[in-house]
């Protein structure tokens, strides 16, 4: 599995810093293969690679699925869904949109439309918190040696939607997680 964008975040405490404040993506995830709670039903292995503060998982394919090693989400949740072909596209997203996951949440079931209203909202927000929101966007870029995306948010949503054929479960039980996409809308 490629792993030259989550090597340089290990070896580089700013950056993993930096990474894990401004976009919740922590690769110093404590998760062990026992503390994993969710499988892919077709059985494919994967590889857990970072979290969030609220113990969502990012994971990847260790098999490539059309030739990349396909990044998914587990939120603490119970939903998840795949986000991007592979960690670098991942990362693109992550940075270019780190409230991506807030996008899904107020789709309106997968609504590009919605996600688009949401993210105007959610940029703003952004540059409320953090002081240099571009600047920051790209030190990041720079460091880790990936590009802008073109259309962030019609990837995630490509990516959500053409992943769903890949059903990831609960072990324990061994239902399907929801969906990526929530029902709320920008207005709810």
């Amino acid at each position: 599995m490629p792993s030259e964008y989550l090597r340089k975040l290990r070896e580089n405490d700013e950056l993993r810093s930096s990474l894990a404040e401004f976009c919740d993506f922590d690769v110093e995830a404590p998760y062990s293969p026992m503390d994993i709670w969710f499988r892919l039903a077709s059985g494919r292995a994967f590889v857990p690679i970072a979290q969030t503060a609220s113990c969502g998982v990012y994971a990847a394919l260790t098999e490539p699925r059309c030739g990349e090693h396909a990044v998914f989400f587990v939120s603490s949740e119970a939903q998840g869904g795949f986000i991007a072909l592979d960690v670098r596209a991942a990362l693109e997203l992550i940075v270019a949109l780190p409230y991506w996951f807030d996008c899904l949440k107020f789709s309106g079931g997968g609504s590009l439309h919605e996600m688009e209203r949401a993210s105007a909202f959610l940029e703003r927000d952004l540059q409320d918190e953090f002081e240099d929101v571009e600047g920051r966007r790209d030190r990041l870029r720079h460091e880790l040696g990936i590009g802008v995306p073109r259309n962030p948010l019609h990837a995630l949503n490509e990516a959500v939607t053409s992943g769903a054929v890949e059903r990831i479960q609960s072990i324990s039980e061994g239902w399907d997680l929801a969906s990526l996409f929530n029902s709320f809308t920008f207005d709810d």
